[in-house]
């Protein structure tokens, strides 16, 4: 939407002192187009863009009630901040969007925003409840930012996604971002060509059954590296090809490799299951489990053997249809996991509603379990969580033998990482298996 081509003006008996400062989301965009197109070029508009990555996510989706008192909170906590000529609105449960007219310069958009942070950064406690939020802010500024309201939200966006990645939590557009989100655009180019030229690979790093000391499974893992010689992780390639519309295409390529690889292994005489990450986007495709069965019908393959590892974060999107669309993976007779568990949205609720068989406890608990007895208790937890329900525990980023031997006294089931092997290629794989097997007498 061009918002500079918008013939509705926002009215100015909403922008008295005495006006509520919280608008609905058309009233905000033309509130900000009517600050730039009105505005005076000397003074500041700053677009912040907020997100609150509250703890209490899955219930805010749910819009539960003890979530919007929360959400009540928050907006008092914000309106301690901000100026009665300040704007605001929510455009998801977990996000804000606020507009803050005649500035002075940019700095002082990011002395309200550190007061920001100060305020929304202390816990709420909410019906003996407590509630954590991790708030970061992205800002950005007309007129040096941008010169039109739907660019002004452009460079907001790019500044948000840095400050995702900062310990200050928030960040001001610098043109280095925008570089950084045309390098992006490079890159969706380069991995459409990689997956047309399969360009791409995937590796496989083995899972450990503690119990008997066999591999019998292996998750997939995929490589890129580009012409230039500079490798891309399998994370942003995913994000990359979510962000450029290639997901689909990326998960039938994976897909399909896995599966191939399965048939070829078995051949060899390997007994193995495969696990593949589902990303958000694909867990909404409602084509999924017709390729995922048409796969598995040309190779050949048993669905047993085929696992989907899907993140806490991408199953609250939309939690009916991630039902629906799990409880018909699951007629496939395919494995579902839950990866990443513990660092999310952790709840008996979809533990007890979806068609799981194993939660993956997430290398950052695992990585400080020699050090951090909250960790310790953490992992026990997830572990007895598991059996609770009849689910199998795998601990990832294993790499040492003294967290090898803790993983074992506090029960779980299957473990990786590179104590035992990084991921390999199929090749390697294979052999790695073969030689583990004879070795151990397996």
């Amino acid at each position: 939407m061009n918002l500079s081509a918008q013939n509705n003006t926002y009215s100015a008996s909403s922008t008295s002192v005495t006006a509520p400062i919280e608008l609905s989301a058309a009233d905000f965009l033309l509130f900000l187009d009517q600050q730039i197109q009105e505005g005076d070029t000397t003074r500041n508009t700053a677009l912040m863009m907020l997100d609150l990555r509250r703890s209490d996510r899955l219930l805010a989706s749910a819009d539960a009630p003890r979530a919007r008192k929360v959400s009540n909170n928050v907006r008092q906590r914000m309106e301690s901040v901000l100026r009665p000529l300040d704007r605001y609105t929510w455009v998801a449960p977990d996000c804000i969007w606020l507009a803050l007219p005649a500035l002075a310069s940019p700095t002082v958009a990011v002395v309200s925003a550190t007061k920001l942070l100060k305020f929304l950064e202390v816990d709420f406690l909410v019906e003996g409840s407590t509630v954590h939020m991790r708030p970061c802010i992205g800002i950005a500024c007309y007129p040096d930012h941008a010169l039109e309201a739907q660019e002004l939200i452009e460079t907001a966006d790019f500044a948000l996604q840095e400050a995702r990645r900062t310990e200050m939590g928030y960040a001001l557009y610098q043109p280095s971002t925008g570089d950084q989100a045309r390098h992006s655009s490079t890159l969706e180019i380069e991995l459409r060509q990689a997956l047309q030229s399969q360009a791409l690979h995937v590796h496989y790093q083995p899972q450990i059954d503690l119990s008997s000391g066999r591999c019998p499974s292996a998750e997939a893992l995929v490589r890129w590296t580009r012409a230039d010689g500079r490798a891309v992780s399998p994370a942003l390639i995913a994000e990359i090809a979510e962000n450029s519309g290639l997901t689909r295409s990326l998960t039938q390529f994976v897909l399909n490799t896995v599966l191939q690889k399965i048939a070829a292994f078995v051949a060899q005489g390997i007994d193995i299951s495969i696990s593949v990450n589902l990303s958000a986007r694909m867990l909404s495709d409602d084509h999924l489990p017709d390729l995922v069965w048409e796969a598995l019908q040309r190779w050949g393959v048993s669905p047993e053997r085929l696992t989907f590892e899907v993140t806490e974060s991408s199953i609250i999107h939309d939690i009916d249809h991630s039902i629906q669309m799990l409880q018909t993976l699951k007629a496939l007779d395919v494995r579902l996991s839950i990866d990443d568990f513990g660092t999310g949205y952790s709840s008996l609720a979809y533990l007890q509603r979806f068609p799981l068989n194993e939660l993956k406890i997430d290398r950052l608990f695992v990585a400080s379990l020699l050090r951090s007895r909250g960790d310790v208790q953490i992992v026990r937890s997830v572990i007895d969580l598991a059996h609770n329900f009849d689910l199998r525990a795998v601990a990832e980023g294993v790499e040492d033998e003294q967290t090898l031997l803790l993983l074992r006294q506090l029960g779980c089931d299957m473990v990786q990482g590179f104590w035992f092997s990084r991921a390999l290629p199929g090749e390697a794989f294979a052999v790695w298996w073969k030689t583990m097997h004879v070795v151990h007498g397996k």
